[in-house]
């Protein structure tokens, strides 16, 4: 509430290498049109009113910017328009939780736009799918749109779909029917990544894909897996990245998918809230020793000192490439920290450890001993919040 008065202008002269800048608030109204300095590339102005010509006229002298983030703010299709007419480099738009729905305003996108964020809006209107072609969008966000299968038959009818390599749909009501539409397009050629989470999917509706996906996002779709291994014939044989969260897997649902999980060149796995236990864990430390595996999220499971013991010896040495483990709320205990300690100690790639929330230091003396050890290794950060 405080009123800042200032020179923006010279303020902005003595800081003339200045790249990225962050605006909330009453703070943007306070601001006279000001001499934005050259090297501003990226300019964050959130939860704040564009509404007006002065408001949208600040913009003016920032051309140079290559990203703009607008979430929150009072920002419509029209306001819209007016900005981008003024920002022709821009090639991130993030309009997350803005006014915007794209019926009034939708051929004007930049030309260089190559990310746009829309989460957390109104229904996107399906009109917007043709300046996506157009603009070669590359990155496209829809997560919590409410958008439904006619968003993606949108896509997919304009060409938009030729050019995007990410289109994170999660939240959305696009059904079986738009998960059917957006793996199987034969014009998702380009697709790398692509979110599906919490949109209520069956594995019906996972067709054989047709781009070669690289990242699959499902987190809480536990009906794709009431049948058995769903996804081991949907020609998803170069998955990169795969986060299968909440999905009510259970050591069962893991032990029918592990041989398949073990065959691809995975380097991002998360298992988070599957309700895992030692017999999960260590069916992953059996059947995916060979992954070239980076990143392992086991968090909000019911793993216990076994089953760590199991992943310390298969992803912990100096042969493997692990370097981030979470393994958080859990049901370790300190034998859990001791065996962290004795595997750090024969070397590794081991850089991140979270085991924050579980049920270490009932015994003092070895978790102490432990603890020390792991604070005197520079290479190995470990969180440990939450633990008694």
């Amino acid at each position: 509430g405080t009123r800042y008065e200032c020179d923006w202008t010279s303020l902005f002269m003595k800081m003339p290498r200045m790249r990225r800048m962050v605006v909330q608030g009453k703070v943007w109204t306070m601001l006279p049109s000001p001499v934005w300095p050259q090297s501003l590339v990226d300019l964050s102005v959130n939860s704040c009113s564009l509404r007006g010509a002065p408001e949208v006229d600040k913009f003016g002298g920032a051309r140079c910017l290559s990203r703009l983030d607008l979430t929150g703010t009072d920002c419509d299709d029209m306001v819209l328009q007016t900005i981008c007419e003024k920002l022709p480099l821009l090639r991130v738009l993030v309009l997350d939780r803005t006014a915007v729905t794209f019926r009034r305003f939708c051929a004007q996108l930049p030309r260089d736009l190559r990310v746009l964020s829309l989460r957390c809006l109104d229904p996107v209107d399906p009109a917007l799918c043709a300046s996506l072609k157009v603009g070669g969008v590359r990155k496209l966000l829809l997560r919590g749109t409410g958008s439904t299968s006619a968003m993606v038959d949108a896509l997919n009818t304009s060409g938009a779909l030729q050019t995007l390599c990410f289109l994170d749909l999660s939240q959305t009501m696009i059904g079986d029917v738009g998960v059917a539409m957006t793996m199987a397009a034969e014009t998702a050629s380009a697709m790398r990544t692509l979110y599906l989470g919490g949109i209520g999917a069956s594995a019906k509706a996972l067709p054989k894909a047709c781009a070669p996906l690289e990242g699959l996002f499902l987190d809480k779709n536990p009906r794709i897996f009431l049948q058995p291994n769903p996804l081991s014939d949907r020609g998803l044989d170069q998955l990169r990245v795969l986060s299968l969260s909440s999905c009510k897997l259970r050591d069962p649902g893991v032990e029918r998918m592990a041989r398949w999980l073990g065959a691809l060149p995975l380097e991002k796995l998360l298992l988070h809230n599957n309700r895992l236990t030692d017999h999960g864990a260590m069916t992953i430390g059996w059947h995916l020793g060979s992954c070239p595996l980076r990143v392992l999220g086991l968090s909000n499971n019911r793993v216990g000192d076994e089953g760590f013991t199991k992943l310390m010896e298969t992803f912990v040495c100096p042969a493997q490439a692990v370097s981030f483990l979470d393994i958080s709320s859990n049901v370790l205990t300190d034998c859990a920290l001791q065996c962290l300690a004795s595997m750090v100690a024969a070397g590794g790639r081991l850089r991140v450890v979270k085991l924050d929330a579980n049920d270490l230091g009932s015994d003092a003396g070895a978790a102490a001993s432990a603890a020390e050890f792991l604070a005197r290794s520079p290479s190995v950060k470990l969180q440990l919040a939450g633990c008694p």
